[in-house]
């Protein structure tokens, strides 16, 4: 069974140029977050919020998509990290899907945050 949920960028569900659009799909224990767009200070915490209410859900597995991601600041790098480290700690296995040419992942490694070490990338097999 597939469902999918779209959560909306603000409470009115307005569409804004430069915003996040985060939609969750759950196969089995399994919730794949897909993320589009700009993680920034202002975008952020719909993030973290996000993914803290996933992480403690029953799933076994959490798989955080972000090839469609446009932009990253700290604000997101840091609900990235937040977010990862409350799965794992609950004991969810958490994968992060990213481009090895862009941002993220040379950002993830010079801050050294603990996401890279389940870090896929672009051109090796996507998880469901």
């Amino acid at each position: 069974m597939t469902s999918q949920l779209t959560v909306p960028t603000s409470p009115h569900a307005v569409a804004l140029p430069d915003s996040l659009r985060l939609t969750t799909q759950r196969v089995g224990a399994t919730t794949t977050i897909e993320v589009a767009g700009d993680i920034d200070a202002a975008t952020a915490p719909r993030l973290r919020e996000l993914l803290a209410c996933r992480a403690s859900s029953t799933i076994d597995r959490l798989v955080i998509d972000l090839y469609d991601v446009t932009f990253i600041g700290a604000a997101g790098l840091a609900a990235l990290e937040h977010g990862y480290l409350m799965a794992t700690a609950r004991g969810i296995t958490c994968t992060v899907c990213g481009d090895a040419a862009g941002q993220l992942l040379r950002l993830a490694r010079v801050f050294q945050l603990r996401f890279t070490e389940t870090m896929e990338i672009a051109g090796q097999a996507r998880s469901a």
